[in-house]
């Protein structure tokens, strides 16, 4: 047999074997999915990988809708620590805990990613639950206060310490969310109803004041002139709900942790809250005698200009006098 003949018969049997080996990849339907569709696959299988890719086929979409949003709010609850998904008495405990504290995890990035972050130059994606009375409600659960009583108030799902990169995405939306409770006449409610909305802000005030607490803001409260009543009932709870490092109260010496029983008291133990309140009764009196002082100087400077024009009319009666006096002769 030729070499040419050999070389052709090589080439031939090559060509045959490109042709009937596929890539790996040409066997799989691959397709678009929104996130609707994808979730809908969600328990299709009870897999890790298969939870964790259905939440990356989430994060490709630019757009996440309300049913999304509230799944992912569930599967998201917890996600900071894996003690939160340990189920008693069950084998591999620790290691499931955390493979489901991974996929929880995952759900958060997406929630950071397409609902509490904001694009350049438009309204931040969560706008529009602002007019959603379900989501709105739902977003206060997620950013409920954790039932430690110790120290300070602190949120189950966000913590200002934490080193991932979404904090800084939710911190933002966090200020922002919290201080439209008090100052939603700065924003325009376009596509909403802005009166629903307003009304709805209001009534949140008292967990927005957890928000605040939790991200160190509460300050931000004094730049309101008036704080109403809910407003204040939520720092006082705040203050009262918390054991704070004081001095003992049986009569021996050193410190202990214990709920303080007096603003003052709380204020010594570093309360945050208690500080907002004792600041904010002292500007209110600092204001109300500001309004007194300048009161008494408009009413003063009033009396002034009416003795100066009083003083004018008696000059021109007398000049006045004067003349009469001159025409008749006098």
């Amino acid at each position: 047999m030729s070499e040419e003949v050999v070389r052709s018969s090589v080439v031939a049997e090559e060509t045959q074997q490109a042709v009937g080996k596929k890539h790996p990849l040409l066997e799989l339907a691959l397709f678009n999915e929104s996130c609707e569709e994808a979730i809908a696959h969600w328990g299709d299988k009870n897999t890790m990988s298969h939870r964790l890719g259905t939440l990356q086929t989430v994060l490709t979409n630019k757009y996440v809708g309300k049913e999304s949003v509230l799944f992912l709010m569930e599967l998201a609850d917890g996600w900071r620590s894996s003690s939160n998904f340990r189920i008693f008495d069950e084998s591999f405990g620790e290691e499931r805990a955390k493979n489901r504290c991974k996929v929880a995890e995952k759900a958060f990035d997406v929630l950071c990613a397409r609902f509490f972050g904001q694009e350049k130059d438009r309204d931040p994606m969560w706008w529009w639950m602002l007019g959603d009375q379900e989501v709105f409600e739902k977003t206060l659960w997620f950013l409920r206060t954790n039932n430690d009583r110790l120290c300070r108030c602190t949120l189950r799902n966000f913590h200002a310490d934490s080193e991932k990169p979404q904090t800084r995405t939710i911190g933002k939306f966090l200020t922002i969310f919290a201080e439209l409770g008090w100052e939603y006449g700065r924003y325009d409610f376009r596509g909403l109803y802005q009166d629903e909305v307003v009304e709805r802000l209001i009534s949140a005030r008292p967990k927005l004041v957890d928000i605040l607490s939790a991200t160190n803001s509460l300050h931000w409260l004094l730049r309101q002139k008036k704080l109403d009543r809910a407003t204040r009932q939520a720092l006082k709870s705040l203050t009262f709900r918390y054991k704070l490092y004081l001095p003992r109260i049986d009569g021996s010496w050193g410190e202990e942790y214990h709920v303080p029983k007096t603003l003052q008291e709380a204020l010594y133990g570093g309360s945050r809250e208690a500080e907002v309140l004792l600041l904010y009764k002292s500007l209110q009196i600092q204001r109300r005698l500001f309004a007194t002082t300048r009161r008494e100087v408009v009413r003063a400077e009033r009396e002034k200009e009416r003795q100066v024009k009083l003083k004018q009319l008696e000059e021109q009666r007398r000049q006045l006098d004067e003349q009469e006096s001159q025409l008749l002769g006098k």
